[in-house]
């Protein structure tokens, strides 16, 4: 697991973001029971639809980028996800963005969330 190579970053104070971390209600524990239950967590919500045309056609892909792969990824996704979602939504630490549109729409709406996060703006004061 990847705790080992936080632990100095999340020691260190300050801000840790964790990309595609989470995955689980597991990892979820596990990570609380390491460090700490998480100041805010970011839900970039996408439709299906939207999400594998962007995969699909991204500039630099990963290998393993076609629809198969994709269908088995967020087939995962959809098990594994609201367990994990319900679980920040009750602790009050889920912030949810709807990705559908523009990029700049949905940095308006992430920059919008956190002015509102009392917790994240805890952290970013001076």
């Amino acid at each position: 697991m990847l705790f080992p190579i936080l632990k100095p970053h999340v020691d260190a104070g300050g801000v840790t973001i964790l990309d595609g971390f989470p995955r689980c209600l597991d990892q979820a524990k596990a990570f609380e029971e390491q460090f700490q239950r998480p100041t805010a967590v970011l839900f970039f919500d996408c439709p299906k639809e939207k999400a594998q045309i962007r995969v699909l056609h991204r500039k630099q892909g990963r290998e393993g980028d076609n629809v198969e792969t994709f269908r088995k990824r967020y087939a995962e996704f959809q098990e594994l996800n609201p367990p994990l979602l319900a679980y920040y939504e009750q602790a009050g630490k889920l912030i949810t963005i709807d990705t559908s549109g523009r990029s700049n729409s949905s940095y308006r709406q992430l920059l919008g969330a956190l002015e509102v996060s009392r917790d994240w703006a805890s952290l970013t004061e001076e």
